[in-house]
């Protein structure tokens, strides 16, 4: 497996897959289920800057589920 395909398996199942999971229940709970009006297996038809700011919220949710369970953010 080349480098090219392992950094696409990675961003579809990080960000794409857990990203989207994850912000897609946070912005259906938080608008009471209007945002974004695709399923939760339609990220591919949703349109890609609404999709990107879906996929950031999920990760930034998940950061600072860590950073919370952690108590201390991560020093490089």
């Amino acid at each position: 497996m080349s480098l090219s395909n392992t950094w696409w398996l990675e961003w579809d199942f990080c960000v794409q897959t857990v990203g989207w999971a994850v912000g897609w229940c946070a912005c259906r709970t938080l608008t009471l289920g209007r945002f974004p009006a695709e399923k939760i297996t339609q990220v591919d038809d949703d349109a890609p800057f609404q999709a990107f700011i879906v996929e950031i919220i999920g990760l930034a949710l998940i950061a600072l589920t860590i950073y919370q369970l952690s108590e201390s953010w991560p020093r490089m």
